[in-house]
C-alpha cells in the first residue's frame, strides 16, 4: 500500500489570493463562461496593479508573516476588483482580452444599447433575488453600471 503524499502547505509569508479576495461576484461572472481562462492572468495584473497603486500602503506590518495575513483580511473585506474600481477594472479586462482572445464576445450590449461592445452573457439577480440572464452585457456595464450581486445570487 501507497503512502498518501504528504500535504503541501505554503510558505507562511505567502498571500493566499482566492477567486473571492480577487473577484466580487459581479465581476467574477464575466469569467464564467470560460472559467478559469483569463483568471490567473487576472490574479497577477490585479495585484500588480494594487500594489503600484498604493493600494496596501495601508499595511503597517513589517514581519513578512504578519504582513501576508494583514493583506489576506483587507482582501476579505474587498476584493481587489472594487479597490481598483470601475476605470482600473476595465482596462484590465481588456488587457485580458488581448492576450486571451475569444474569452468575450463584441455584440451589442443589452445594458447600454451599443453596438459592437466586448462582454459576455451575464447572470445575476435582482433585489428581490429573482434570476436575470443577459444574452450580452458589455464589460463597460458590468464595471460602470451594474450593481453589486450578493455572493449566493449568481
Amino acid at each position: 500500500m501507497t503512502e498518501p503524499e504528504p500535504k503541501k502547505e505554503f510558505p507562511p509569508e505567502m498571500v493566499i489570493l482566492s477567486p473571492e479576495r480577487m473577484l466580487c461576484p459581479r465581476h467574477r461572472e464575466v469569467f464564467a463562461e470560460q472559467w478559469p481562462s483569463g483568471v490567473p492572468s487576472w490574479m497577477a495584473f490585479s495585484f500588480a496593479r494594487l500594489s503600484e497603486d498604493g493600494g496596501l500602503l495601508c499595511i503597517k506590518e513589517t514581519d513578512k508573516v504578519e504582513r501576508a495575513r494583514a493583506i489576506e483580511a483587507l482582501l476579505d473585506i474587498e476584493p481587489i476588483c472594487c479597490r481598483l474600481g470601475g476605470d482600473k477594472t476595465f482596462l484590465l479586462y481588456r488587457k485580458i482580452d488581448r492576450l486571451h482572445k475569444g474569452l468575450w464576445k463584441r455584440r451589442k450590449c443589452q445594458g447600454c444599447g451599443r453596438h459592437n461592445q466586448l462582454g459576455c452573457v451575464y447572470k445575476c439577480a435582482d433585489a428581490n433575488g429573482n434570476p436575470i440572464k443577459f444574452k450580452h452585457l458589455c464589460l463597460w456595464c458590468v464595471t460602470h453600471c451594474m450593481k453589486k450581486v450578493d455572493k449566493n445570487a449568481n
